[in-house]
């Protein structure tokens, strides 16, 4: 096509377009607003054929998104091209979207009424309690109490628990409370609660959900939130536990090991009785005949106290044995440490001075095996037989053993400067060596 036609077929489709946007609607009363556009954004408020004296009528199709003039050979072509496309057009349904815009702002409503009754925590006076449980008496929406349980903090979802477990007019808001609570929230109070108060909370519930499946289908459905929380929570500990095996394992002399490594073993134990603890004797009573799901009973009772307690046996478990849980932390550094040495159990705790390069006097000097001693004194006994004091003097704590630095829990020469360092040893290591150097003396 040349130029000049191009031109001309560009002109005469702009003049369409202009002609097809500009034309006045026709009423039709059997249809919906249709806009020729559907993603030209006119609000709804601002197209009313009542108020505006719009007429509406149906539109021509609209064409697809394509280079129009890529196969046009005349103008003729080029309007066909346009004109006969068959696109379905997608009516804007203006009450679903008054709808939508009515619950926006009535959940707006409700977060702005929470955001006012929240303020009043600890740091507001010593009457915020009795102002939080007076603006609480206010709300009788149950979307409104959901939203102020969102806005909780521990503090204050407790004083309004032991509040509604005592007030038989106002109970049944203390479902919509829990079911709200961020999860860090929930968790947090539920070990807070004495047996007396679990067995309270567990008859409020269960009287507010009798005869009513709205709020017992309510109330198991936001559950899922705590339950969903106690399951990361299980799997992020044992991601933790994967990571610390894995640079245990890349550690293959343990030479890089330190006290610190281990500190969080212990942690993640407490943190493992604790969690199996709140599960079992505070969450499955508060909970018991109130959430039927036999999912998540199963998930709660029986999985993730499976889980933690499977995490438990590599974390403290320091035999082989048959089915025993892959990635054991323990075993992993035994046998960085003292298998791949070839030594065992029941070899001298002395051979494992060497593979953690302890060898001469010096250095049995430096670790402190013979306590506190300058540099001056050593000297001065360097041509008695310093290795057999320190041997009895490690003998004097029970270390005879390779299995006795298992049991202590040292691993090279770097933990076994710390361990000596401590005061109590180094004062019995001092003492004993001052005495044995007094008795080869003589």
């Amino acid at each position: 096509m040349c130029p000049e036609k191009t031109r001309s077929a560009i002109n005469r489709l702009d003049e369409l377009l202009k002609r097809t946007l500009l034309a006045p609607c026709i009423k039709n009363p059997e249809k919906k607003f249709i806009l020729f556009y559907e993603d030209i954004k006119i609000s709804p408020f601002l197209l009313s054929p009542i108020e505006n004296n719009i007429e509406i009528k149906s539109s021509p199709s609209r064409p697809k998104q394509k280079p129009l003039l890529k196969k046009a050979k005349s103008d003729s072509n080029l309007i066909h091209s346009i004109t006969t496309k068959k696109n379905k057009i997608k009516p804007l349904n203006f009450e679903k979207i008054r709808n939508k815009m009515s619950s926006r702002e009535e959940i707006l409503m409700s977060k702005k009424i929470a955001m006012r009754l929240s303020i009043y925590d600890h740091q507001w006076g010593n009457n915020w309690i009795e102002k939080l449980l007076n603006g609480l008496k206010t709300l009788k929406e149950p979307k409104v109490i959901c939203a102020l349980g969102e806005q909780l903090s521990a503090l204050q979802a407790l004083e309004i628990t032991n509040h509604l477990i005592n007030q038989s007019a106002e109970e049944w808001k203390l479902l919509y409370i829990l079911g709200s609570l961020r999860h860090d929230v929930f968790a947090e109070i539920l070990s807070s609660f004495s047996g007396y108060q679990l067995k309270k909370i567990n008859m409020t519930l269960r009287h507010n959900i009798e005869n009513n499946e709205e709020r017992a289908r309510w109330f198991e459905l936001n559950f899922k939130t705590h339950q969903n929380g106690f399951v990361k929570s299980c799997n992020r500990l044992k991601d933790e536990i994967d990571t610390l095996a894995s640079r245990f394992r890349e550690d293959l002399d343990g030479h890089l090991l330190t006290s610190q490594d281990l500190k969080p073993i212990e942690q993640y134990i407490d943190h493992i009785k604790l969690r199996i603890q709140l599960i079992t004797n505070y969450l499955m009573p508060l909970i018991e005949n109130v959430i039927e799901h036999p999912e998540t009973k199963h998930v709660l009772s029986e999985g993730i106290i499976k889980e933690y307690k499977t995490q438990l046996i590599r974390l403290t478990e320091t035999k082989n044995y048959e089915n025993r849980p892959a990635g054991c932390l323990y075993p992993i550094i035994f046998r960085n440490v003292f298998e791949r040495a070839q030594l065992e159990d029941d070899d001298a705790a002395y051979e494992a001075l060497a593979e953690w390069v302890i060898i001469d006097k010096q250095q049995y000097w430096e670790v402190g095996l013979f306590g506190e001693m300058d540099k001056k004194t050593f000297e001065k006994i360097k041509k008695m037989n310093l290795f057999e004091i320190a041997t009895k003097n490690l003998e004097k704590i029970n270390i005879k053993t390779i299995a006795d630095w298992k049991r202590e829990k040292i691993f090279n020469a770097k933990m076994l400067k710390e361990f000596l360092s401590k005061t109590n040893i180094c004062t019995l290591f001092t003492k004993w060596t001052k005495e044995a150097i007094e008795k080869e003396s003589f």
